[in-house]
């Protein structure tokens, strides 16, 4: 008879925690900031920007992300569509941090640029998607961080050094656009 009855209260316990949604169960990460946005290349083709972007996984276990796709955008101007590939893994109760690498779209440099240089911090934005992955479910979830975060000195004389000293050299520039000097 106890064991008919630990068994029924073990049922029930075990009914009651999957009654429950497992999308209940498992919360999304919070986003905390946009920690900072680098440089990390300038060359003929393209500009790479990375953003650091700072997130909290309230969940008490470890977890994954992966499938990370997004558009940055810096003062409205979009840089253009990313995916980051491979798996991130994160644990549980912890901060952890999502490196956002973009390709500058050729069209919104200019618009970019004079952001960069006549500004001491633009407004980063972020909007994007990932799948977190659980030992119970997989999760699709969205972020859509906003922050405004300061220039650095270092970018803005990484872009005179390779950009603008490349213009005054030539007299131009050959991009999509047409930038010269008379």
């Amino acid at each position: 008879m106890k064991n008919a009855r630990l068994l029924l209260v073990l049922w029930l316990i075990f009914w009651g925690l999957f009654a429950c949604s497992h999308q209940q169960m498992i919360r999304k990460p919070e986003f905390i900031k946009i920690s900072e946005v680098e440089l990390l290349d300038i060359n003929k083709e393209n500009v790479t920007l990375r953003v650091r972007t700072l997130f909290h996984n309230p969940n008490p276990f470890g977890c994954s992300v992966e499938n990370t796709t997004f558009n940055t955008y810096i003062d409205g101007q979009p840089l253009g569509a990313s995916r980051i590939q491979g798996t991130l893994n994160i644990k549980g109760n912890e901060n952890f941090e999502l490196l956002l690498d973009s390709r500058l779209l050729l069209a919104s440099l200019p618009k970019v640029l004079f952001s960069i240089f006549q500004k001491p911090n633009v407004e980063v934005e972020v909007i994007g998607q990932t799948i977190l992955v659980t030992a119970l479910s997989n999760m699709t979830f969205s972020f859509h961080p906003k922050s405004r975060v300061a220039v650095k000195n270092r970018m803005k004389n990484m872009i005179r050094t390779k950009i603008l000293s490349r213009l005054t050299e030539s007299r131009s520039i050959s991009f999509p656009f047409s930038v010269s000097g008379q």
